[in-house]
């Protein structure tokens, strides 16, 4: 069976993250043509697995560098549906006001989760609008995409289609 190159998800939210995940995987933006169901998976990523099961994914130059590069290529409408993603996700952005008032050493109350909050926001606006990379923006990418570097596959070196639309639907699951 043939898939198109310009994949789809159902959830429009998604389609941003299309080229990053594809990006991970084959090491190009575009989606793969799936004949006989499977499609080679780059050989860097296939490394950066083995690499993040043995550590995290924290610590993989493959996946900073993937992010980086994503980051450069996006326009500000993009980095926009970006900005809304994160700024939705209640559960991320409580886990980043909690890791920065940490970071920073800052007393647990309302003052410390109010600058915590702004210096998240500050970043994320920096993001969206000058493409500034930050440890915010790397912390949801590593949360939101770490999944993908656990998909079982009966060989190692291929993706089925199955298991690359499974990738899309449970980033919709990921709170």
């Amino acid at each position: 069976m043939k898939k198109n190159k310009n994949f789809i998800p159902k959830d429009e939210k998604l389609h941003v993250f299309v080229p990053f995940v594809n990006l991970l995987l084959f090491e190009k933006f575009e989606s793969p043509n799936f004949y006989s169901e499977n499609a080679k998976l780059s050989e860097n990523f296939i490394e950066a697995v083995k690499i993040i099961n043995d550590t995290s994914i924290d610590s993989s130059d493959y996946f900073k560098m993937k992010v980086q590069y994503f980051i450069t290529e996006l326009s500000e409408g993009k980095r926009r549906l970006i900005f809304d993603s994160i700024i939705q996700n209640e559960l991320f952005m409580s886990a980043m006001s909690f890791t920065y008032t940490i970071e920073n050493n800052l007393s647990m109350n309302n003052e410390s989760s109010l600058i915590s909050h702004t210096e998240i926001l500050k970043n994320l606006l920096n993001f969206t609008i000058k493409g500034e990379m930050s440890k915010v923006l790397f912390y949801f990418f590593g949360l939101y995409f770490e999944h993908i570097f656990y998909v079982e596959s009966s060989d190692e070196n291929y993706i089925s289609q199955t298991a690359y639309d499974n990738l899309f639907e449970n980033l919709l699951k990921n709170p």
